[in-house]
């Protein structure tokens, strides 16, 4: 039985197959997008205040990504809230080596992190220091009046290697969700 968009039996979402899988993925990768135009405008309009969605949309896209890694490995929905590091710990270790050697790689060939380390060379690229530091974006960034921000935000470069694990695991991924559902 089909219940838009997702399978169900007897009225229960079965969350592993391949629509929900695909729908989540779908999700962030909004998001993602959403982050990358936001940047594109704010940076050529100079228009700073879209900072503020832009590092919201990027912290949501890491967040879903790793939720979607965690469904396909798990079968299940992790509901553990916002926090990336956390939700990056609870992933199988194999997931976790292949996420840091994408995520070091696309660190070593940014443009962007190079100017970064130029401007200050104090910043540890790591992946497991940046996901200590941008880890709770979404807490400190959402209501900057109740929290100090962190000093830096979630790179691009963490959510493309997010991104780029799920479609290795599961090329399907990118096929939209309409004609996945076509198909069955």
């Amino acid at each position: 039985e089909w219940g838009w968009p997702f399978p169900t039996q007897a009225g229960k979402k079965i969350l592993s197959d391949p629509p929900h899988r695909n729908a989540l993925f779908r999700v962030g990768t909004g998001f993602s997008k959403a982050a990358v135009v936001l940047t594109k405008y704010m940076v050529s309009w100079r228009d700073f205040d879209f900072q503020f969605p832009m590092i919201m949309n990027s912290a949501l896209a890491g967040e879903i990504y790793l939720k979607c890694v965690c469904l396909i490995r798990s079968g299940g929905l992790l509901k553990t809230g916002h926090d990336l590091k956390l939700l990056f710990e609870k992933l199988p270790d194999a997931d976790r080596r292949a996420i840091e050697n994408i995520y070091n790689r696309m660190v070593e060939n940014s443009p962007m992190v190079q100017k970064m380390k130029e401007i200050d060379p104090a910043i540890d690229f790591c992946l497991l220091s940046t996901l200590t530091e941008v880890g709770d974006t979404f807490k400190r960034w959402r209501y900057l009046w109740e929290n100090e921000p962190t000093r830096r935000t979630v790179p691009s470069e963490l959510v493309n290697a997010l991104r780029e694990h799920l479609l290795a695991i599961d090329p399907e991924l990118d096929t939209p969700i309409d004609a996945r559902i076509r198909q069955i």
